[in-house]
């Protein structure tokens, strides 16, 4: 399987361009300002393709900042944090991957549809479903992840284990957070490898805009691999967190392959909105997959499969 941009890797960069992926990534699709000299050439946005995970440790970051804030100032609360992280990053990204989640409720196989800047029924219905889904699930994290007591030698006051397991339940959530938004930009990079941008197909440069070729879907693969471990891995948590992460891994992969092949079938390729949509989706599948007690879930189907291997066997010996 080979991506659909593999005839441009050898593209050189311009004279004139003085930017740099990252942040040209981020000028040119997210709020943050950066210094004249940073610009978002079609260069340097095709090279930033592979810093799309690293760009979500930075929105992931910035969101979890204000999640602990809030989770410090609130610590009664598990919804107050959850909304503060959510608008923190919505404000950061300027709502880019909810308006295009918004569009492809409205009707994605619809380009004019899509296009209209007036939002339908069915984006409304979409956004605040989904909004409530992810903040549901984000509070559910808070609500389920359990306070670990540390036992400290170097924090004499009688507080202090008590802040540590609040620390350490802080820092395990931060994974989680920072993870997701990681695992979704991952799925924006292997659309744009796997699949052809049909948007505006015939603007000048904009194959060579969103060319992902093959060396940097691998760098943005490694890239989440190491992110995403060093995030996780960095706080030892309960027996079943590993299951976790195997889980959110699995189901990160499903979505985006899933829904890029999905998407492929009906217009021929992938545009904008979809693949904020898909970034989204995941994003919040993995707040899900967190938040799922597997060991339960897998001993429960084990259970349920031997009960019916057992009926079977005494009906067909009946």
């Amino acid at each position: 399987m080979t991506g659909h941009g593999s005839t441009t890797a050898n593209a050189t960069a311009p004279k004139d361009v003085h930017g740099h992926g990252t942040p040209a990534e981020l000028t040119a699709f997210y709020s943050p300002s950066f210094p004249r000299w940073v610009n978002h050439s079609m260069y340097w946005l095709s090279l930033g393709t592979m810093y799309f995970p690293l760009i979500g440790v930075i929105v992931g970051a910035f969101g979890v900042f204000w999640f602990s804030l809030a989770y410090y100032l609130f610590p009664g609360s598990t919804i107050i944090p959850a909304v503060i992280y959510s608008m923190a990053t919505i404000r950061f990204t300027g709502a880019f991957h909810e308006d295009g989640l918004a569009d492809m409720c409205d009707g994605f196989e619809h380009f004019e549809i899509m296009r209209d800047s007036a939002n339908g029924t069915f984006a409304g219905l979409g956004l605040i479903l989904f909004q409530l889904t992810k903040l549901g699930g984000v509070a559910y994290l808070i609500d389920t992840i359990e306070l670990v007591p540390v036992v400290s030698t170097t924090l004499a006051h009688p507080n202090g284990p008590q802040l540590l397991a609040h620390v350490y339940k802080l820092a395990h959530l931060s994974g989680i957070l920072i993870s997701a938004h990681v695992l979704a930009r991952w799925s924006c990079t292997y659309l744009l490898w796997r699949y052809k941008y049909v948007e505006n197909a015939s603007a000048a440069g904009k194959e060579f805009l969103l060319t992902v070729t093959t060396t940097r879907m691998i760098m943005a693969t490694i890239s989440t691999i190491v992110l995403v471990a060093a995030a996780l891995f960095a706080v030892p948590s309960s027996q079943d967190y590993f299951v976790k992460q195997v889980a959110a891994w699995i189901i990160s992969i499903y979505i985006t392959v899933g829904m890029g092949r999905y998407v492929n079938r009906v217009i021929g390729g992938v545009i904008g909105d979809c693949l904020g949509a898909i970034n989204q989706i995941v994003e919040c599948s993995v707040y899900l997959a967190f938040g799922i007690n597997w060991i339960r879930v897998l001993g429960d189907v084990a259970d349920l499969y031997l009960m019916l291997k057992a009926f079977v066997d005494t009906f067909v010996k009946a």
